[in-house]
């Protein structure tokens, strides 16, 4: 028994283990008249009001990437730890991320906090609406103003350039100026 999960071990961490990937644009909004253009633009198009989630974004401090807790405000609290790598460039860029479920917020928190530090936090109100594979995000954030987020899910048979293509195609029909990104 012990050579069998050896034996598992071994084959399992020598394993290359695609990490999954977004394709993901965030531009900051100039004014509640473009917010509200695009809402109702959305809500047509996808024949839906959105979701509505409030969200608790912290971050912590990391020698490489990003690592945030996410807690939500749904019918029960859901959160998140999220680590991802992404450049910091405007325009599409791309996403590599692992989540992880978390039933203990508040501990996990002060473990992340005491260990490697407390970099901010960020509380938003996200409308969600699903655009074919592509999460559209419009975020009023508190104390930062509002913002648009595209998150296109790349899925394991796409290359990076068709996320981008996805991404592109968005922004022209959302009228999203290169300003705002």
């Amino acid at each position: 028994l012990l050579l069998n999960f050896t034996q598992l071990l071994k084959t399992k961490t020598t394993e290359i283990v695609r990490m999954p990937q977004n394709i993901e644009i965030k531009a900051r909004i100039p004014d509640q008249n473009t917010f509200e253009t695009m809402k109702a633009y959305l809500t047509k198009k996808t024949e839906t009001a959105g979701k509505v989630l409030i969200q608790r974004d912290t971050f912590f401090k990391t020698p490489k990437a990003r690592l945030k807790l996410r807690e939500e405000q749904l019918d029960s609290p859901v959160s998140t730890l999220i680590y991802y790598e992404r450049t910091d460039q405007p325009g599409p860029k791309q996403s590599d991320f692992h989540t992880t479920s978390v039933p203990d917020p508040e501990g996990m928190k002060v473990v992340l906090t005491n260990t490697l530090g407390l970099r901010g936090e960020v509380c938003k109100e996200r409308l969600l609406f699903m655009v074919g594979q592509t999460r559209v995000h419009l975020d009023t954030v508190d104390g930062l103003g509002i913002y648009m987020e595209l998150e296109v899910i790349v899925k394991a048979n796409q290359s990076k350039e068709e996320g981008v293509a996805i991404a592109e195609a968005l922004m022209a029909e959302l009228k999203i100026e290169k300003a705002w990104l």
